[in-house]
């Protein structure tokens, strides 16, 4: 019997207590609501003076009627109709009533002019400018500064290719030769192969049979030992006989290089 008295004085002392917590959280929400509508009276009334106004409810106040949220007020009732005024917002004579009149908070009132200033700025825009498409480069006559306005060719890649040009001959053949040079690969050469071309009659033809030894050394599509065997070949036949599927068939060349070589003849 003393502990079911126990028990039941314990569950009143919580029910108690949820109901001290209860009221306690409604009382913190009454007041925090009675402190957001002071502010907002606050803002109304500093908006309406910067306007050259007076407040349009000098007294008037936000009520909290049960708990429930802020009904406002302009003036001594807004939702009374004024002395005179009809209630679609038209004075006497034709005039319409000002933002304050018609229910329209100041501002609500600022912020639509400037949506309406900024749209119509928005339509007074000038058109984008037209980018003009840039120069192609032609690669048998172009020198460092028009080959570094290519897309990722900087100072370094630009005599890369001047001196690959020299090493050629003094021309390339095709716009896929920038490949061959160490660094420029596919990926980067994409970046600008739509800038660059190749005019044909700048192409220097190549004369294997006459060209020393140390030029064909320093070709990119020949080198040292392979020059060295095109020389001891070009003694033991004629210039008629001396083509670049001679060389390939004796093993002096390789067939990448010579397909190269053959856009030189």
């Amino acid at each position: 019997m003393w502990e079911k008295e126990k028990i039941s004085n314990r569950l009143s002392v919580g029910l108690i207590a949820l109901v001290f917590i209860f009221l306690s959280l409604q009382f913190a929400f009454f007041v925090a609501k009675v402190i957001e509508i002071r502010k907002y009276n606050k803002e109304l009334a500093a908006v309406s003076s910067e306007a050259g106004g007076e407040p349009s409810a000098t007294g008037s106040e936000l009520s909290v009627a049960g708990g429930g949220g802020p009904s406002t007020e302009f003036g001594q009732n807004q939702s009374r109709k004024s002395d005179g005024v009809p209630s679609d917002g038209a004075l006497p004579g034709g005039q319409r009533k000002g933002p304050q009149q018609t229910g329209i908070s100041a501002v609500q009132s600022k912020n639509l002019s400037g949506v309406v200033a900024r749209t119509f700025s928005l339509e007074k825009l000038p058109p984008r400018p037209v980018r003009k498409p840039k120069p192609k480069v032609e690669l048998n006559s172009a020198d460092t500064t028009a080959l570094m306005t290519l897309y990722g060719i900087g100072g370094y890649y630009a005599r890369k290719i001047v001196e690959f040009r020299e090493r050629l001959g003094g021309s390339f053949a095709s716009e896929e030769q920038l490949m061959d040079i160490y660094g420029i690969d596919s990926a980067r050469f994409v970046g600008f192969a739509d800038r660059v071309y190749v005019d044909t009659s700048l192409i220097i033809p190549l004369d294997l049979y006459h060209m020393p030894v140390d030029s064909m050394a320093r070709h990119p599509y020949i080198g040292k030992y392979a020059a060295r065997g095109i020389d001891r070949y070009r003694r033991t036949v004629d210039s008629a006989s001396f083509t670049l599927d001679a060389l390939l068939e004796n093993g002096i060349l390789q067939r990448a290089y010579v397909q190269r070589l053959k856009m030189y003849q």
